[in-house]
């Protein structure tokens, strides 16, 4: 006879309600990224699709197995864990906890989301093969699993659900070619039993108890399964109870378009979101375009423009660059330690909305990280490692959440063993890097060796590292592209002339300070006549000598010979970055690249030191007084008022 166990506690510690594996997953779509990602784990091998299926069923109490007493239980939980932290303000969360689940228990029905799926494994194994996926989920905790072609490794994946459930509460039921098993776990805290009065442990399953009460069987006998919890199709059901949550359907579907995009597009997964029985949405592969879109207006209208960028903003454009790649295939590359990895590339030059950022992903395709580049614009790209010695590789540089590749969350590695992994990580962004660049050069026209041309070009301000990162973000739509090009706000135009410099370039001084104007050359005096001798006369005093005039001040101009420039376009406004290889101070005279200087102006408003925020003088088309550290990078934010955006050179002369 089925009942609820919670084991007693004997000397082991006490646990209270905070569960730090809980905790990890609160966020909406964690819910569905850990089961999606375990779905795609166990799928049959019949190549056929996974089916994931989301759905909300209220069922009366009367249906919910045990219920008196599982309500005795939270009930004498609640009366402990309250009364051992004293009154209300002592009680952190705790108190909320209970006062919602118990709001949930005094419905006449219970809400419970099922997530069923088909075309899988189920649950394999017994209650005491710890190898098996059955073993693992109900009675292990922690455990890394196989690192083959699976997704999750870190074994605490299996608590979300519970993050979702009112009650903390979730009930399996499985079909495997062994037959059906029905349990049910539950993580609350440690209390002392209302039956005996010992403490008991905070997890607790709803099982055949063994005689000694001390262990415990999985419900295996057909006619013992609740009706409505008996699987008569291989596969899963997960049921999270008391799961309360507004807009449910749609951060679900949002969530795994965003994370399993590319495993709907190449027929691996559909998805299905029902409300009491009734089909709300299917998502396959054919589909899969129209509800991409659809989704991502939704998104835009109802979060930050920013979450939207980092999230269904750039998913559509990830999706376009699997079904459109440039060139018409991916770009490929041998790694060492994974192996072939591929890149998709979706470049639309016209299109102001394409985010310029690139994914990573592995088995079973789901998307890992999210990176930027400003090597071109108005791209989207994915990376894939779609072998199972890279997925396994990869998977050791992934954390709980499994949103990175990094050596921060490699276990037990020693330090040649990091290097080796940070090389493998650099090979991978090379890789992408070296495949931007090269589609940039692709727009450049014929390449022209011009000397010190590398010093009037916008930034590359990628380094070695691209500055790439989840964190990173660009600061507007608009930017400048690498490419020799004049944008405004209605067009964009190439520009065609090229930019002739001098092998030796020199610098010439034309009256930097508006204020002072020059002063004109005097005319030379003519010749006089001789004038007869007259005679001698006495002398005069020695005039004592006039004071030297000092030389007028004239600045020093930074010049292109001791000085790297590089300029490019972030929010509208201009940053410039300059370096020496010796300490220097001088003026910067700004002038446009391309065009005629004394018909494209530069009205500069304001220029500041991006690291401490000082503001520099100006006057014209001159910064004054700009001191370069040695071997240091200075960068300026320049402010100018003009509709047309320009690319900014370091001139010589006003």
């Amino acid at each position: 006879m089925a009942e609820w166990f919670f084991p007693k506690l004997g000397g082991a510690q006490e646990k209270g309600m905070n569960d730090s594996g809980i905790e990890y997953f609160r966020k909406d779509e964690s819910l569905s990224r850990e089961t999606c990602q375990n779905i795609g784990d166990v799928r049959d091998g019949s190549g056929r699709p996974a089916i994931v299926t989301f759905e909300l069923v209220d069922i009366p109490k009367t249906e919910f197995p045990n219920y008196e007493e599982f309500c005795e239980l939270f009930n004498s939980c609640k009366t402990h864990v309250l009364g051992t932290l004293g009154n209300s303000e002592q009680t952190g969360h705790e108190a909320q906890v209970f006062e919602t689940g118990l709001k949930v228990l005094s419905g006449e029905t219970i809400p419970m989301l099922r997530i069923g799926d088909e075309n899988t494994t189920g649950l394999v194994g017994d209650d005491v093969d710890r190898t098996k996926p059955f073993y693992r989920l109900l009675k292990l905790e922690g455990a890394s699993t196989g690192q083959g072609v699976i997704g999750g490794t870190f074994g605490i994946g299996q608590k979300a659900p519970f993050a979702h459930s009112a009650l903390r509460t979730v009930f399996y039921s499985t079909k495997t070619k062994d037959g059906n098993a029905f349990i049910a776990k539950s993580i609350l805290a440690s209390f002392a039993h209302p039956h005996h009065g010992n403490m008991v442990n905070a997890t607790g399953w709803l099982c055949e108890v063994n005689a000694d009460e001390a262990s415990w069987n999985t419900i295996r006998n057909q006619n013992d399964i609740p009706e409505r919890f008996l699987r008569d199709k291989i596969g899963t059901d997960i049921w999270v109870a008391g799961f309360v949550a507004s807009d449910w359907d749609k951060f679900v579907r949002h969530s795994v378009l965003k994370n399993f995009f590319m495993a709907i597009f190449k027929n691996e997964l559909i998805l299905r979101i029902k409300k009491g029985n009734e089909l709300i949405t299917e998502i396959t592969s054919v589909n899969l375009e129209n509800e991409l879109f659809k989704a991502a207006e939704e998104s835009k209208n109802s979060v930050s423009k920013e979450k939207y960028k980092n999230g269904l903003g750039s998913t559509i454009y990830y999706y376009q660059a699997l079904k459109t790649p440039f060139n018409g295939k991916p770009y490929t590359q041998e790694i060492p330690k994974i192996g072939e990895v591929q890149f998709y590339l979706y470049w639309d030059k016209n299109n102001k909305d394409i985010t310029d950022k690139w994914v990573t992903m592995r088995l079973p395709h789901i998307l890992v990280e999210q990176h930027g580049s400003r090597l071109i614009s108005k791209f989207a790209g994915v990376l894939l490692c779609n072998n199972n010695k890279g997925n396994r590789y990869l998977a050791q540089l992934e954390g709980p959440e499994h949103n990175k590749w990094s050596t921060e969350d490699s276990r037990g590695w020693d330090e040649e063993q990091k290097k080796e992994a940070d090389e493998v990580v650099n090979a991978i962004k090379k890789f992408v890097r070296t495949v931007l660049k090269g589609v940039r050069g692709l727009d450049s026209g014929e390449e022209q060796d011009v000397p010190f041309l590398g010093r009037y070009l916008p930034q590359d301000d990628s380094g070695d590292s691209d500055n790439e990162s989840v964190s990173h973000e660009r600061t507007s739509e608009r930017t400048l592209d690498e490419m020799g090009e004049r944008r405004t706000k209605d067009n964009s135009a190439k520009v065609e002339r090229i930019i002739k410099l001098e092998e030796n370039p020199t610098v010439v001084v034309l009256n930097p300070y508006p204020d002072t104007p020059d002063t004109p050359d005097t005319p030379d005096t003519p010749d006089t006549p001789d004038t007869p001798d007259t005679p001698d006369t006495p002398d005069t005093p020695d005039t004592p000598d006039t004071p030297d005039t000092p030389e007028p001040r004239v600045p020093k101009i930074l010049n292109p010979k001791q000085v790297s420039f590089r300029s490019f376009m972030v929010g509208g406004c201009y940053r410039i970055v300059l370096g020496s290889e010796k300490k220097i101070k001088g003026s910067l005279i700004l002038r446009a690249v391309g065009e005629d200087r004394d018909n494209i102006k530069i009205p500069i408003k304001k220029v500041s030191n991006i690291s401490d925020g000082s503001v520099y003088e100006f006057e014209g088309v001159v910064i004054k007084n700009i001191d370069l550290p040695e071997g240091e990078k200075v960068a300026l934010l320049v402010e100018i008022d003009s509709d047309v955006d320009l690319c900014l050179a370091m001139g010589d002369a006003v």
